[in-house]
């Protein structure tokens, strides 16, 4: 198993990291779960280095599609909030000024607002989230970003959850998959799960990653 020091790699105050710093690091993982879990770890982390930014959190609005045989009476907001499927933001969402998101949702191409921007957010409001963007031919670029209703496409489930939420996640860590066509100067590897194939297939490396995190 290959471990990144999350603390070394991100400094012991993640705060501290400019705009600069934070688009040109990232952590690559293999799933989706291990990425939320980077994640969900580094914004407590902020939040326990004694940071008085804005931070704000913010709950999905989840229900079922209309479909023939499908009673949405059997399935609870309750129990849909539960549910975290790939491509779907989560239903909790706990942001502070300042922390790095991906984009999930293709919502203006020639502002380069497509699935798999990274962004860092300014300024929050209840409708819109005030962003930079981080990458792309828009970099430095202010956007807003508001809630919409997404769909999930998940074949698992007896019926397809709607949920309106910001098209947004975390980006301190992303999937492998996430970062092809990506450039970014300083990546660790999270390797808690096995790779079938090299990683080499997973992305470019021609580019020279400047550094590589302590790994353990």
């Amino acid at each position: 198993m290959l471990v990144i020091n999350i603390k070394v790699f991100f400094l012991t105050k993640v705060i501290e990291l400019l705009p600069d710093d934070l688009s040109k690091r990232v952590i690559l993982s293999v799933t989706n779960k291990e990425v939320h879990s980077i994640n969900e770890k580094l914004i407590n982390r902020w939040a326990s280095n004694g940071d008085d930014s804005e931070s704000r959190i913010y709950l999905s609005a989840d229900s079922i599609a209309k479909k023939e045989g499908i009673n949405p009476n059997y399935f609870p907001a309750e129990f849909l909030n539960t549910l975290t499927i790939g491509g779907l933001p989560a239903h909790k969402l706990e942001l502070r000024r300042g922390c790095p998101l991906i984009l999930l949702r293709n919502l203006d191409t020639k502002k380069g607002l497509v699935n798999g921007t990274r962004l860092i957010v300014r300024r929050m409001f209840d409708r819109v989230l005030d962003c930079e963007v981080m990458n792309g031919f828009s970099k430095g670029s202010r956007v807003f970003i508001p809630r919409i209703t997404c769909t999930s496409l998940s074949t698992q489930l007896p019926f397809s959850l709607q949920r309106k939420q910001f098209p947004v996640q975390l980006c301190f860590a992303m999937t492998i998959n996430k970062a092809q066509g990506q450039s970014v100067e300083k990546v660790g590897i999270y390797l808690k799960t096995p790779v079938k194939n090299s990683l080499s297939t997973k992305f470019n490396l021609s580019n020279r990653f400047s550094h590589m995190v302590n790994c353990m």
